[in-house]
């Protein structure tokens, strides 16, 4: 059983990379329109409105509503809680931390534990473990490398994950 450093991932973190896996993995919608438009003008110049209409109404309002519907939901909210991730052979248990006034940590409410089946698929992204719940919702665990205590600690719960859920590109 591994258990790391209290961490707290920022706001903006979280949505860059949640805009990044939604922006990639629907790419499509991205290029599509940007195509269709190229191929307008060449046959009416006034494609050239559609474009600027598609650049800064379209396009600036599907990401606000995108971010309303995923970011805003109380598993992303939880996500930049200050907290203490313990990894088990079956299972990972969150414990939520706050400080006092003096600034020493203290348990905030019971540990949250979960089944590793509860997860799609994990990232290894650069500085972070990112692990991704099968219901959406709920959003994902992100753990920094530097929460560990050790390499040997971070080898060993990669070699755990690896086990337990399947690694997605």
């Amino acid at each position: 059983m591994i258990t790391t450093k209290a961490y707290k991932s920022s706001a903006s973190f979280i949505a860059k990379l949640e805009i990044r896996r939604r922006l990639l993995g629907s790419l499509w919608l991205l290029v599509f329109p940007a195509m269709s438009f190229v191929f307008g003008v060449t046959v009416n110049n006034a494609f050239i409105y559609v474009g600027l209409i598609l650049m800064f109404l379209i396009y600036p309002f599907i990401l606000t509503v995108a971010y309303f519907n995923t970011l805003l939901l109380p598993g992303y909210a939880s996500a930049i809680k200050t907290r203490r991730v313990e990894f088990a052979e079956d299972c990972i248990s969150v414990q939520h931390m706050k400080f006092d006034d003096d600034g020493n940590e203290e348990i905030d409410g019971k540990p949250i534990t979960v089944p590793y089946s509860d997860f799609s698929e994990f990232d290894f992204a650069s500085e972070n473990i990112v692990l991704r719940y099968k219901d959406s919702k709920k959003g994902f665990i992100a753990v920094p490398k530097t929460a560990f205590y050790s390499n040997d600690e971070l080898k060993t719960v990669l070699n755990i994950i690896n086990q337990n859920i399947k690694y997605e590109i």
